[in-house]
């Protein structure tokens, strides 16, 4: 993970993070997760952290987020999320260990469609 579109069908690692859902800061002593437009100019806070188990449904992500969420959060192996995207659906990360090989998070990912209107 570094620069992560969820809104692409399959999702789709990018090379800025103009349409990310995610990005990824790797920092000097901690790396930190941003959401959409994260950093200078973020819209409104669409990550947070998930520390219950087992996986999240859509709907509890969606009140996590409502209630939780943040711009920034830190990320580490093992730590999991609960996403909105730019088109408002909401994604769980489940990030399973940092690759030293690549230099980026490894997660697994699950996108929930938006509920019709």
């Amino acid at each position: 993970m570094t620069f992560v579109d969820l809104d692409s069908v399959p999702a789709q690692v990018l090379s800025g993070n103009d349409k990310a859902s995610v990005w990824v800061n790797y920092g000097t002593s901690e790396n930190v997760l941003y959401g959409l437009n994260g950093g200078f100019f973020t819209t409104k806070p669409s990550i947070a952290a998930w520390q219950e188990a087992p996986r999240p449904t859509r709907q509890q992500c969606a009140d996590l987020i409502s209630t939780q969420g943040n711009e920034t959060l830190p990320i580490a192996d093992d730590s999991r999320f609960c996403v909105r995207t730019a088109a408002d659906r909401l994604a769980y990360l489940a990030v399973k260990k940092f690759d030293r090989a690549s230099g980026t998070y490894l997660a697994d990912v699950t996108v929930w469609e938006t509920p019709e209107r």
